[in-house]
């Protein structure tokens, strides 16, 4: 199994610099169904799921009468199966396109960074050609902005690499920058 952990985090130095540095949430694992979309993106299949808690933890001893009148309500959650498994949140900062936008400004010269860093063979034409494919990714979450949800790790990394979810129709797809991504293999 591999496990995708986020691997950028933007850090806003004295003067107008970024740095990067390793953050390491689970985000996504190769247990959902994904593909290469673009070269550059992971793109996950998700499903909805409801996972009921019923309060009943069977440890193996008869319960006296006192613990049998007790009882503890059940609670039900629904989310994305990768949300529920990886215990990711929902970014509430990224309301709105101009939201969006600012992240992207702020998580593009980051990415850029990593993906230089990752991919030292590659011309400065090849590397070029490979950013702008994040770009054109990009563009189309901003496009369809109304059918996008952004997940972040358990840490709650605003500014780190997220899991971009896209709804069409009825069907998540999850996707996660290769180069933002850092994978661990168990």
């Amino acid at each position: 199994m591999r496990l995708f952990h986020n691997d950028i985090l933007v850090v806003k130095e004295e003067g107008p610099d970024l740095t990067e540095l390793g953050v390491g949430d689970e985000l996504c694992s190769d247990s959902f169904p994904y593909k290469i979309h673009n070269e550059v993106w992971y793109k996950f299949t998700l499903e909805q799921r409801t996972d009921k808690d019923t309060g009943d933890y069977d440890i193996g001893a008869n319960a006296s009468q006192e613990e049998a009148a007790e009882s503890v309500d059940s609670s039900e959650q629904t989310d994305l199966n990768a949300v529920l498994n990886h215990q990711l949140e929902r970014n509430m900062t990224m309301g709105s396109k101009g939201e969006l936008k600012k992240f992207i400004k702020t998580f593009y010269p980051a990415l850029k960074k990593a993906t230089a860093r990752k991919n030292p063979d590659l011309s400065p034409e090849e590397l070029e050609k490979r950013i702008n494919k994040y770009q054109d990714g990009f563009k189309e979450m901003l496009a369809d902005f109304s059918n996008c949800d952004f997940f972040t790790g358990k840490n709650m990394n605003q500014l780190g690499t997220h899991l971009f979810v896209r709804w069409e129709g009825v069907t998540p797809y999850a996707y996660l920058p290769i180069d933002g991504i850092t994978e661990v293999k168990y």
